[in-house]
């Protein structure tokens, strides 16, 4: 519900916010359900520069 005086960039933003911590654990969750050993199957063929959009907290990059 929007709160009074709010603007849509700021309810936006508090709706984000309140779901962020739970982020993680949704998308784990979805992933084993649906995904498992997609994210390894995919980076084993990735060659070259790879632009990956959306990536939310970076689960595929190289770094983790």
């Amino acid at each position: 519900m929007k709160r009074p005086g709010e603007t849509p960039t700021e309810r936006q933003r508090r709706i984000w916010d309140k779901s962020a911590s739970g982020y993680d654990g949704q998308m784990d969750f979805v992933e084993r359900l649906l995904g498992r050993g997609d994210r390894e199957w995919l980076g084993e063929r990735a060659t070259g520069r790879v632009l990956e959009v959306a990536i939310g907290p970076g689960a595929a990059s190289p770094s983790t």
